[in-house]
């Protein structure tokens, strides 16, 4: 029986370890940080989204971002689980890198691997840092893990391994320049001293002694190294600081995408106080041509009831085909307005939303119908319109009976507003906020975080200035319009002697349903800490000049006295 368990449990673990999981282990080699991933994955549990195109290997703790593998196109999978970061942030583009895309971004539980990826696929991908260090990048040490599936049945997990960075024996003192200098000086001194009271071959001697003595202690201090600063926009209020057109940054707090939803599609608003009575069953309509595919969830007027007392009925609105210019056929969608909104006489606005929107097609004539459900008292309703006729897409039309005929009056149009949703606006963009280096520099490179999926596309172009008013003229890499930055660590130095810089964001769509989102941006420059200092003395360098100085007062009172 033992024999069997035993077989029964050897059988369930190499079952269970079919997908071992993913794990990267990021070290310091060197001047460079290194992150290497072995293993693969078990995309059983988890829900693949959409495709994204050229997909960076890059890496911003905070974010919760890790990118490894050449740059190519990736696919999106959703619902993993584990920690929101892995250090307090800062984006760095790979120097280098090989092997499949793949990476995580912690935030939304978000998985890529490379487009068509095969579970249990191998995945040797490795990412470079040159010139950086574990601290400098702001990754945490630690072993931090993502999970999802269920256990034992498709469970997985993608584990990334930071390694303490191995400490640095401490440094022997050196000289630096202001300490080689006085003890040049009390060399020279104390070899005049010295010669002057010795014999010609002593003399010799003693030079010499002295010579060697200044070559060994001439061991100049290292010059400090260049300092890099960058500025980045990865937060809501960050991308509220600039300037933008159709972009959206309330759906995905922290992200930039193109606005989607309703919008204002086709209006008439250059009616004043005068209407057009209506009732039953003399029917009313305005005409309009759609501008965009897409589904009509809105539409608003303005109307007033003369003389219907406390409680006018309700109308109905509806939305119908038109053929000549006039409406025809059923009603495509349908709503009620309160009548209860018109009780004080006074001209007053409407809101009326489809529940059962109707799909409407660019470059199509629509027309609104507004009736009452019952006649109303007094006067009955009037529709506020202009006059002459003030909207090019449509007109007035009028029914006597109840929308059994139609006819048309070009001389006038009503007050009205549609709204259509179109799914994710086709452009957009977001001029960012003004980025002060604090003084004419050297600029490094312009970076983002971002998810592109097929067919959109996310580009930069930038400008700077030495006056922070502008003038701001936004190029690309050869310096006209007609090119674009891209994402992934564009060299700025074009713009070396600017102090002031800004960066345009411009987000576009072919497809209505998917937009390019923007994390964060992100601009570097050369620091006013990398530029060169005055020399200063070490600590070993103040002690030998204080030694020099004592010494010299000896020998000049000796000499002179």
């Amino acid at each position: 029986m033992k024999f069997m368990f035993a077989v029964v449990a050897a059988f369930w673990l190499m079952c269970g370890n079919a997908f071992a999981g993913y794990t990267v282990t990021i070290s310091q080699v060197g001047g460079n940080v290194v992150a290497a991933g072995s293993g693969s994955l078990n995309l059983t549990a988890i829900s693949p989204r959409l495709g994204i195109s050229s997909f960076n290997p890059e890496i911003d703790s905070g974010f919760g971002y890790l990118g490894i593998g050449a740059v190519n196109n990736a696919d999106v999978y959703l619902g993993i689980s584990g920690p929101l970061g892995f250090g307090v942030g800062g984006t760095f583009i790979s120097d280098s890198s090989s092997g499949p895309i793949t990476g995580i971004l912690a935030g939304p539980g978000v998985l890529f691997v490379p487009t068509g990826y095969v579970s249990g696929t191998p995945l040797p991908s490795t990412a470079t840092w040159n010139g950086r260090t574990i601290a400098s990048m702001g990754l945490t040490p630690g072993t931090h893990i993502w999970r999802w599936g269920t256990a034992g049945v498709d469970a997985d997990s993608f584990t990334i391994i930071i390694n303490a960075a191995p400490s640095t024996p401490a440094s022997i003192p050196t000289l630096s320049t202001w300490a080689l200098a006085g003890l040049s000086v009390m060399l020279a001194l104390l070899s005049i001293s010295r010669t002057r009271r010795q014999s010609s071959s002593r003399r010799t001697g003693t030079s010499l002694f002295l010579c060697v003595l200044g070559i060994l202690l001439y061991i100049p201090a290292t010059p400090s190294a260049a300092g890099t600063s960058c500025l980045a926009d990865t937060s809501q209020s960050n991308f509220l600081a600039g300037v933008l057109t159709n972009v959206d940054l309330n759906t995905s707090p922290g992200d930039a995408m193109l606005m989607s939803g309703p919008r204002i599609d086709q209006q008439n608003t250059a009616g004043t106080t005068t209407g057009t009575g209506f009732g039953t069953p003399t029917w009313t309509s305005q005409t309009f041509t759609a501008a965009v595919t897409g589904t009509l969830v809105q539409a608003d007027g303005e109307l007033f009831c003369n003389g219907c007392g406390a409680t006018p009925p309700d109308l109905t609105l509806s939305v119908r085909t038109t053929s000549a210019g006039l409406p025809t056929g059923a009603d495509l969608a349908s709503t009620t307005i309160s009548g209860s909104a018109f009780a004080s006489g006074s001209v007053t606005s409407f809101a009326a939303t489809f529940s059962t929107p109707a799909a409407l097609v660019a470059g199509t004539q629509y027309a609104l119908i507004l009736r009452p459900v019952s006649a109303p008292a007094g006067a009955g309703y009037f529709w506020i319109r202009s006059s002459p006729s003030t909207y090019s897409g449509g007109s007035r039309v009028l029914s006597a009976d109840s929308g059994g005929t139609w006819s048309i009056d070009t001389t006038r149009d009503f007050n009205f507003k549609t709204y259509i949703d179109s799914g994710y606006l086709p452009s957009g963009d977001l001029v960012s906020s003004l980025k002060d280096a604090g003084t004419a520099t050297s600029w490094l490179t312009l970076s983002s975080t971002s998810l592109v999926p097929v067919n959109t596309t996310l580009q930069f172009h930038v400008a700077a200035s030495n006056n922070p008013a502008g003038p701001f003229n936004f190029v690309g890499p050869d310096g006209t319009a007609a090119t674009y930055f891209q994402s992934s660590s564009a060299s700025l130095s074009q713009f070396n002697g600017f102090r002031y810089l800004k960066y345009k964001a411009y987000l576009a769509t072919t497809d209505s349903a998917v937009t390019p989102l923007l994390n964060d941006a992100t601009v570097c420059f050369v620091s006013q800490d990398g530029l060169a200092a005055v020399p200063t003395l070490t600590e070993w360098g103040l002690i030998l000049l204080s030694a020099a100085l004592a010494l010299l007062g000896v020998m000049l009172r000796r000499y002179l006295g």
